[in-house]
Order: C-alpha cells, then structure tokens, then sequence
C-alpha cells in the first residue's frame, strides 16, 4: 500500500470518528490501530506525518514556545 492510498484510509477514517464511529485502520507493517473519538488527535498527526512524507518533506513534531528570554 502506498503512502498515497494510505492517506485516502486515514482521512476516511477520521471522517468516520467525526461522525461517532470508532475505526479500526491498519497502517504501515500490517500493523492495526483502533480509533476513537479520543484517539483522534493521534489520527490526525498520523495524517500529517502522512502527508509530509508524500510532500517529501520531513514531519513536524510538537512545537515549543517560550516566553521571556
């Protein structure tokens, strides 16, 4: 499965948690993964790792932001 076909799932997916299903999706390695409602943000930064792999640009990870000096 390419990273393409496995974006598609993922945002299939997220739809599905946004209108209160859970979903099971398998990703990369055969790997299975269940999502919920609560795990949606997990979802949503698989996607985006997703895409920046596809865009060919590496993942952003948290970003941190002090305050101050």
């Amino acid at each position: 499965m390419t990273d393409a076909q496995r974006l598609v799932e993922a945002e299939n997916a997220l739809h599905q948690l946004e209108t209160g299903q859970s979903v099971e999706l398998t990703t990369y390695e055969g790997h299975t993964v269940k999502y919920t409602a609560a795990k949606a943000g997990e979802l949503r930064a698989y996607i985006a790792r997703l895409e920046a792999r596809i865009a060919g640009r590496p993942a952003r990870g948290a970003l941190r932001i002090r305050f101050g000096r």
